[in-house]
């Protein structure tokens, strides 16, 4: 973490950067335009690009009561860190000399003895990055800080926006981006997904038919917990593409808990069958009840209610209607 000591020559405090109704009312308008999610990167960029260029706001900040769970500190690998931790982490740029790190939020998804594994916004695949012990001793600590400091002091003689908006997540990212996202946490127009926010009206619901036929084909063809993504290709059509597609099935899904179950965090699921699905089952194979031995059906017997529930509380029943892997 880039501790107190950088100077601020900026003219604006980090109050100029805190976010205000408007801001919201930006972020509505471009993701109407574009209909796609935004991440918190992303986001905190654009609110400083337009802060840097239109100069500080006269309204009051919108700011809700942080609570622990939505605080974003700048990475320090000497600092204690745990699952679920939000931070800006430094991340290489190439091919660039002034800015050789850029900011990015990420999230702690692993902890791993002397390192951590983590998500960071608009990267695929997971980095890892190195606890103090990693470093061997205080030394390490204390000369990676520096190197940021030397950073974000080479920033300030840079006349790119780029640059600008890195010095300014540097110096206030962790207020600016903790702000952001406690606003969008209580504002109900906006919902989010594995780090990327969404609204909440543009998202296109599934009907109650396509639900039960993602639950019939989990059923058929599905034997591991999915994402919310992987689960899109078994939804019956009609399915919108993007986004809108995405975050309506992810409200869907949590609106039916007698359907579906998630098995993993509220901030990246991953979905499984919670109960059989609703409709005409019937039976491919014998099966018999593992606790009387009694014979619970014969193949191509149509399966009636009730021994549907004992095949599924038993765990037979995907195994029954013939379980196909994709």
């Amino acid at each position: 973490m880039v501790r107190g000591t950088i100077k601020v020559p900026l003219r604006y405090g980090s109050d100029a950067f805190l976010v205000r109704g408007h801001d919201l009312s930006r972020i509505i308008a471009r993701i109407r335009t574009t209909r796609s999610a935004e991440d918190l990167t992303t986001l905190a960029r654009h609110l400083i690009q337009e802060r840097l260029r239109s100069g500080p706001p006269r309204d009051a900040p919108t700011v809700p009561g942080v609570v622990e769970r939505d605080r974003v500190r700048l990475w320090d690998p000497a600092d204690a860190w745990h699952v679920g931790d939000r931070a800006l982490f430094a991340v290489p740029i190439v091919g660039e000399r002034v800015r050789s790190l850029t900011p990015r939020v990420g999230e702690v998804t692993q902890v791993r003895g002397k390192c951590v594994v983590v998500r960071l916004d608009g990267e695929p695949n997971a980095r890892v990055y190195g606890a103090a012990p990693a470093f061997g001793d205080a030394v390490g600590v204390v000369e990676w800080r520096q190197s940021v400091e030397d950073l974000v002091s080479a920033l300030d003689d840079s006349a790119d926006d780029d640059s600008r908006i890195d010095g300014v997540l540097w110096r206030y990212g962790e207020g600016v981006v903790t702000a952001l996202l406690c606003a969008l946490r209580s504002d109900d127009r906006f919902c989010d997904l594995e780090g990327r926010w969404y609204l909440r009206n543009l998202a296109a619901l599934p009907s109650t038919t396509q639900l039960e036929g993602l639950a019939h084909a989990m059923l058929y063809a599905v034997d591991r917990p999915l994402t919310a993504a992987e689960l899109l290709r078994w939804v019956p059509p009609p399915v919108p593409a993007g986004d809108s597609g995405l975050f309506g099935l992810v409200l869907r899904l949590y609106e039916r808990p007698d359907l579906f179950r998630n098995v993993d965090s509220d901030a990246r699921p991953r979905w499984v069958l919670a109960g059989p699905p609703p409709g005409d089952l019937l039976a491919r194979y014998a099966a018999f009840d593992p606790e009387s031995y009694a014979l619970l059906c014969e193949p191509g017997e149509a399966l009636a209610p009730e021994m549907v529930q004992r095949l599924w509380q038993v765990g037979l029943l995907g195994s029954v209607v013939e379980r196909r892997m994709p």
